[in-house]
């Protein structure tokens, strides 16, 4: 992309954590790396790809929002084909199962 002249990029990640844990991708902390090493020939902006239902479990958001604040990624959140989506009662917390409130 650089020799190309591409002098901005996107790459977004699945960042999807395990048991609604934020762990953070691998692949998000080589875009990281690859984004302050070249920082000079390219700007590499990188966006997770999440459920909207993760941003309602404060642990899995706070972690998520910290590190978009430490490395100017900015949010993508997922909302086609969630699986409660249809019937109007809100998102289930990964977790638990529990369902969560309006």
């Amino acid at each position: 992309l650089i020799a190309s002249g591409c002098r901005n990029v996107r790459s977004h990640v699945d960042w999807s954590g395990t048991n609604g844990a934020p762990d953070l991708p691998l692949a998000w902390q080589v875009l990281r790396d690859i984004a302050a090493d070249r920082q000079d020939q390219v700007r590499l902006q990188i966006a997770p790809l999440i459920g909207i239902d993760q941003l309602a479990i404060a642990g899995f958001a706070d972690t998520v929002a910290a590190e978009l604040s430490n490395t100017g990624g900015v949010l993508g959140a997922f909302v086609f084909d969630q699986p409660d989506r249809g019937d109007g009662q809100g998102s289930r917390d990964p977790r638990s199962g529990a369902r969560l409130s309006r």
